[in-house]
């Protein structure tokens, strides 16, 4: 029962889906709504547009364990935020975050992300878990840099366990305009984890992307197909360690 429970709480405050919809993985310095509710709460002061996403994850190839998270970035007003769900057998976590960013002088912005986790879980008490993000960005034409910390007030679950603080690095260059390179280096519990991604617009109503990330070793491949402001996305998730995750995701830019 333990080992259901880690995978349970690990799913919850580890899993994301970065780049919203793609299979880049890194993403702290890639200005889209998904990796600022997700992982810098400063990329809303650089979002290309506004928009509204759905994701669906079926993690793990367990039928049980599911998320899905609805999200959205505004850009006229910097704010982000979005409500997840997730369960496992009996397990149930639902997750709230506003986030707020702010631009400052020489292409810098600042943002702050407030998470309230609401847990339940068999035979303990629910509760409500209260988190904080904040993150810069400095963003040019064609580049970027990101730096967050997750979870900053480190809080503590009633039956013991921490949320882990999160440090995250990130780097995220367009050569070209239709192809997106990004970098991640994330620190959290005395351990480093490397995220890799790109991604490519084949057309402009096809976006094809990949990834790679260390500690666990883990890969993904990833399609989005668009029409005007509608797109709809599939990503594959392996890892050597775990079965596969599978990413449905349909979205709207205006």
């Amino acid at each position: 029962m333990t080992l259901i429970w880690g995978l349970a709480l690990c799913s919850a405050f580890e899993f994301s889906l970065p780049g919203g919809n793609s299979a880049l993985l890194a993403g702290a310095a890639v200005p889209v709504a998904a990796n600022a509710f997700s992982l810098n709460p400063a990329l809303l002061s650089n979002l290309p547009s506004s928009s509204i996403q759905f994701s669906n994850a079926g993690l793990y190839d367990l039928p049980e364990l599911q998320y899905n998270r609805i999200g959205f970035g505004l850009r006229p007003l910097a704010l982000g935020g979005s409500l997840s769900f997730l369960s496992f057998s009996g397990y149930q976590e639902l997750t709230a975050a506003l986030a707020k960013s702010f631009s400052l002088p020489a292409r810098f912005s600042a943002g702050l992300q407030g998470n309230l986790y609401a847990l339940r879980v068999p035979s303990l008490p629910d509760q409500l878990v209260p988190a904080l993000t904040g993150g810069i960005a400095w963003q040019t034409a064609g580049f970027g840099l990101g730096c967050a910390v997750q979870n900053l007030n480190a809080p503590a679950l009633r039956f013991g366990d921490l949320i882990p603080v999160r440090l995250l690095l990130g780097a995220g260059l367009m050569p070209v305009p239709e192809m997106m390179l990004a970098a991640d280096a994330e620190y959290s519990e005395s351990a480093w984890r490397f995220k890799f991604g790109a991604g490519f617009e084949v057309h402009r109503a096809l976006f094809m992307s990949a990834g790679l990330a260390t500690n666990p070793l883990q890969y993904a491949v990833g399609s989005t197909c668009r029409y005007r402001g509608l797109s709809a996305s599939y990503v594959y998730h392996f890892s050597p360690r775990l079965k596969h995750t599978q990413v449905l995701g349909l979205g709207f830019s205006f």
